[in-house]
């Protein structure tokens, strides 16, 4: 394997291994999601700018690290996230559970769970993460 693949391989794990930590911590209530990670930039963009029926002017500032398909019960991510650090990762795979949890709590037509003119949605979901994060981080999962 050549060390280019085998840092690929590494970074995937970590990613996997935080989310098994998580689900694993997590009340067995939260959504328990499929998680997909995308080798390209190009193959997330294009389900990402399909699912979300994006206009030219949304596309901008993206890509994203992750998003989540409520429907679908799934979050996507890019293999780039392996770079950050494992609180970073963290925050994103909670943030985007956190999406899903609102979905899964509020339904689908909740602000909570999908506000795109507001961000109510994203700022349900920052809370959450950051939560999330404060809670784990005293309890050492981060060590």
């Amino acid at each position: 394997m050549t060390i280019a693949l085998r840092e690929k391989v590494e970074g995937i794990r970590k990613v996997l291994k935080i989310y098994d930590r998580l689900a694993g911590r997590l009340p067995n209530t939260y959504p328990r999601a499929s998680l997909v990670v995308h080798m390209s930039e190009e193959e997330l963009l294009e389900y990402f700018f399909v699912f979300y029926e994006c206009t030219p002017k949304e596309r901008e500032g993206y890509p994203p690290y992750a998003f989540c398909d409520a429907n679908s019960n799934t979050i996507h991510v890019h293999a780039t996230m392996s770079e950050l650090t494992g609180k970073k990762i963290a925050w994103y795979l909670l943030h985007e559970l956190g999406h899903l949890r609102a979905f899964q709590r509020y339904g689908e037509h909740d602000l909570r769970a999908d506000d795109k003119d507001n961000k109510v949605d994203e700022l349900y979901a920052n809370r959450f993460a950051s939560r999330w994060i404060r809670r784990l981080a005293t309890e050492e999962f981060f060590k």
